[in-house]
């Protein structure tokens, strides 16, 4: 589990969906998976701290990130030993860049990570639960990310005005230049009135200037619009245990955040021995992170 968790962690932070999509598509630029920040240095937080957790802050050392750890049954001084931060869940939350859920599902874990929660989670932060599904409240989950999706819309009907607004502009440096040039154009006027002429020169360079102003406008927000939409703050992964009967087998399926419940992205199989415990697991382990 801590091979499969610290692989949808390194999925995410690296875009690897949105260059596996990109490839298909004939594209290769490493500029499809922007923004794009190097591990190093970087907070990786865990809930819990048990044997998986362990695991997981083993194989994330090497890449250089800061590790935190929020476990009230863990003593601060075994966290440092094992060089690792001792936080409260509030620093976990708000700190991470990078949180890993590892806790038990109990009364008080079941919903902790509810609206609130997610509010005070960094906003592009990846959220990796490979824990109990209810420890993530799913609806919060959901209006988390349609918060996310509604500030890119609002964004894109933003840039819609301002692609008016750019037109108009355009035209009003094309009239205020075919008039400018009219006059004598920067040789200045042969003949007539020169007045004149310094008016149409002061209009087109006021025209140009507004020009320039709503075209970074609208590069910005073309920008903003792009980060927005490759964001991938939420990783979710919830396992369940499903039993065949006639079989003997049981099935551990893995379920994305966007996956439907009956949309299994991830499953291994292994058949029950009298004992109840299953052998080492067959079929395929092929972690999703869903963007």
């Amino acid at each position: 589990m801590a091979d499969h968790a610290v692989a949808l962690w390194l999925a995410a932070a690296r875009r690897i969906r949105e260059y596996d999509e990109a490839t298909r598509r004939g594209e290769w630029r490493w500029q499809t998976g922007k923004p794009i920040w190097r591990l190093r240095g970087r907070v990786l937080g865990l809930l819990s701290f048990g044997a998986i957790a362990r695991g997981i802050a083993d194989r994330a050392r090497p890449f250089g990130v800061e590790i935190w750890a929020h476990d009230p049954f863990v003593d601060a001084a075994e966290l440092a030993r094992r060089g690792v931060r001792a936080v409260s869940f509030d620093e976990l939350v708000e700190g991470s860049d990078y949180l890993m859920v590892q806790a038990p599902l109990t009364s008080s874990t079941r919903g902790m990570f509810h609206r609130d929660t997610l509010r005070r989670m960094k906003p592009t932060s990846i959220l990796v639960n490979t824990a109990r599904g209810p420890i993530v409240e799913d609806a919060a989950l959901a209006e988390a990310l349609a918060a996310k999706q509604a500030e890119a819309t609002a964004l894109e009907a933003e840039l819609g005005t301002t692609k008016d607004a750019l037109a108009s502009a355009e035209a009003s440096v094309r009239d205020a230049k075919q008039q400018y040039e009219q006059l004598g154009g920067d040789e200045g006027p042969s003949a007539g009135d020169k007045r004149a002429h310094r008016k149409a020169k002061t209009a087109l360079a006021k025209a140009q200037t507004e020009l320039a102003k709503l075209e970074a406008q609208h590069a910005e927000l073309n920008n903003r619009i792009k980060r927005k939409r490759l964001e991938l703050p939420w990783v979710k992964v919830e396992s369940r245990y499903e039993f065949d009967t006639e079989t003997g087998r049981r099935t551990r399926r893995i379920f994305s955040r966007d996956a439907p419940s009956s949309s299994p992205t991830t499953s291994c199989t292994g058949r029950i021995t009298r004992s109840g415990h299953a052998p080492a697991a067959r079929a395929s382990r092929t972690g999703s992170t869903a963007g």
